[in-house]
């Protein structure tokens, strides 16, 4: 299984992927690395 880990919204538009910033997303990480290793496990 791929998990993608978006740590931050904001985008410094050097990506050619990428679509612009995440709109509603929060600037902040809000979650701990206990918390993602559950998600995943």
């Amino acid at each position: 299984m791929l998990y993608i880990i978006i740590v931050t919204p904001i985008c410094n538009m050097n990506c050619i992927y990428c679509g612009g910033s995440l709109h509603n997303m929060p600037d902040e990480i809000s979650y701990g690395n206990d918390e993602i290793f559950d998600f995943i496990s």
